[in-house]
């Protein structure tokens, strides 16, 4: 019987424990160059907004880490002037070099804090050989890229580079693997539970990057 492609619904890093008080409002510099979807890692900035945190590591914290996830778009000011604001015919995603003068017609996203003890989960970009290949991932590291996002759904693009999973310094800790009839690690799109392994902007408790 052949197998089926996995379909689970997330898209992006999606949350799977967070508190109110994970959640925080945070803006997008003015122009800033690159849309941010739902379910996509940010990093903090000197100006106290947060920028898309770019794809792969070069293993300092400052250019690759994760200070959160973008979880819903609250308003931007688009094309025409007009300030689109959460709701019901509200942003589903903030648009690339958005610009905005007036502190009230600012950029803003709301994210969860990418924190030791948070949880996310996330699709694979790859398989893996088998089961046995899938249960050695746990504790294991990887990066991730992004893939073409969905403008009109609103979904983001981000997924974690399984083929990359190594004990390298790396932006993601995989600490489990869904087991699920609609989750096969063997054929990509499989999701697995992560927790960020380069927090940046937030106390580092002493646990080491470097995987098992």
């Amino acid at each position: 019987m052949a197998r089926l492609a996995n379909f689970l619904p997330n898209a992006g890093f999606v949350p799977l424990n967070e508190y109110e008080a994970d959640i925080m409002f945070v803006e997008v510099a003015s122009n800033y160059g690159t849309a941010i979807y739902p379910g996509d890692p940010v990093i903090a900035v000197t100006d106290g907004s947060v920028a898309r945190t770019p794809a792969g590591s070069n293993q300092a914290a400052s250019t690759d880490g994760i200070t959160g996830v973008c979880i819903d778009v609250i308003q931007y000011k688009d094309a025409n002037g007009v300030l689109r604001r959460n709701g019901a015919n509200g942003p589903i995603f903030l648009p690339a070099n958005t610009v905005w003068t007036a502190h009230q017609e600012r950029s803003i996203i709301q994210i969860v804090k990418a924190t030791d003890n948070m949880r996310f989960r996330v699709k694979g970009v790859t398989g893996v050989a088998s089961l046995t290949a899938a249960r050695a991932l746990r504790f294991k590291n990887c990066e991730h890229s992004f893939a073409t996002p969905d403008p009109g759904l609103g979904l983001s693009g981000a997924q974690l580079v399984i083929a990359g999973a190594a004990t390298t310094a790396f932006q993601w800790r995989i600490v489990e693997v869904i087991e699920a009839p609609s989750n096969d690690p063997t054929l990509a799109n499989f999701s697995v539970d992560v927790v960020v392994n380069k927090p940046y902007g937030w106390p580092v408790t002493g646990q080491s990057t470097t995987g098992v």
